[in-house]
């Protein structure tokens, strides 16, 4: 991070060079050796203006997870700041650590249960992770892996996690941070029976259920999913594109699955694009919920059928990630593009109205002895 009127650095942390202030380095510091490709998703928990974690993934399948709570240290005037001044700003109380690793527990830690880089079955993240509190006040951390530099490869493929983070930030737990203590993983969410299979849908072409008989609920509030084209062995590289999308309750997310010639663009198919869309809490199909989707023609079947569809395939091709507008009366449109084939003629894209936002909203705050 850099002051942006100096250049200056205020805080940095690489397992090579130094941090601008000179303090001794974390001890965790030489676990960041994977690329950092995805942008940065910062969180602002109580309202008052100022970002207090900071979230990103690396190409190794780690979700990092960064303090910016405590304040920044100034050493000088704000009449040096600028260009040419010598404010120095410092955040020597700023910390960071892997919050999710999307591997097993072999792959993640040593012999010594401390953070290891995966070396296979590697799901790198590209994109930011969205960050949504539900109604009891946990914080959820939703992303997607897959890896978008080879993303014709059937043999890369990729999934949605979704996990809860109970780090309490140092500034707001007064000067010293609570919880996130443990690292949760893939191997975590699995072996709690929080995984759901995006299966297809009996008797619906291109049509796809939660977990095959849509009775799955997360006891939990977390899960990871499984796409469906990676439901067989083996896999066949379906991958998440784009940073997850949740509006009152409904969680939405674009996959891209390549056919098993798509590697080659110039004789192969395209693959195709998907959307899905689930209770971000409870995990049950939701994409007949979205009023942009009912008044297509995306869902098949009967409306019993309808109403147990958790995605489709929409178009041909790449999805781009998914575009929110926000208009009057809190309407909000969701627009996905599609970078199309041979078939279709050409890119496609879809607009599509979400559940609107409630037009009288209320915000609580509160405290609480630690």
């Amino acid at each position: 991070m850099i002051d942006i009127s100096t250049g200056n650095e205020i805080f940095k942390f690489h397992p090579v060079n130094s941090i601008p202030s000179g303090i001794s380095a974390p001890a965790n510091i030489e676990d960041m050796v994977c690329d950092v490709p995805s942008r940065v998703a910062s969180v602002d928990i109580n309202s008052d203006g100022y970002m207090d974690l900071a979230y990103f993934g690396d190409t190794c399948g780690r979700m990092w997870r960064f303090d910016i709570s405590m304040p920044i240290e100034v050493d000088g005037s704000v009449s040096e700041s600028g260009p040419d001044g010598n404010l120095v700003l410092t955040a020597d109380d700023w910390a960071g650590a892997i919050a999710f690793c999307a591997n097993t527990d072999g792959e993640c830690f040593d012999a010594q249960d401390q953070p290891a880089v995966p070396n296979t079955n590697v799901e790198p993240i590209y994109f930011a992770p969205t960050i949504v509190l539900d109604d009891l006040g946990r914080r959820h951390v939703i992303f997607v892996t897959g890896d978008r530099r080879d993303p014709s490869s059937i043999l890369k493929s990729g999934k949605l996690y979704n996990f809860i983070d109970d780090y309490i930030p140092a500034f707001l737990a007064g000067g010293t941070a609570v919880g996130g203590g443990v690292i949760k993983t893939a191997s975590t969410l699995i072996s709690d029976g929080q995984v759901i299979e995006l299966a297809a849908q009996s008797g619906v072409e291109g049509q796809f259920v939660s977990s095959a008989s849509n009775n799955f609920s997360s006891d939990q509030g977390e899960f990871v999913v499984k796409f469906p084209s990676n439901l067989g062995d083996p896999e066949l590289g379906e991958k998440g594109f784009g940073v997850p999308v949740v509006i009152n309750r409904v969680l939405i997310f674009t996959t891209y699955a390549p056919e098993l010639d798509s590697s080659n663009p110039c004789s192969g198919g395209t693959g195709f694009g998907r959307i899905f869309a689930l209770d971000f809490i409870t995990g049950a199909a939701a994409l007949s919920r979205i009023p942009g989707v009912k008044d297509s023609d995306i869902l098949q079947g009967s409306s019993a059928q309808q109403g147990l569809a958790a995605g489709a395939t929409v178009a041909e091709g790449m999805p781009t990630p998914a575009q929110l507008t926000f208009g009057a009366r809190g309407s909000v449109l969701m627009s996905v593009a599609f970078t199309g084939g041979p078939v279709a003629g050409g890119s496609q894209f879809i607009i599509w109205e979400l559940p609107p936002l409630p037009t009288r909203t209320q915000t609580l705050f509160w405290e609480e002895l630690l």
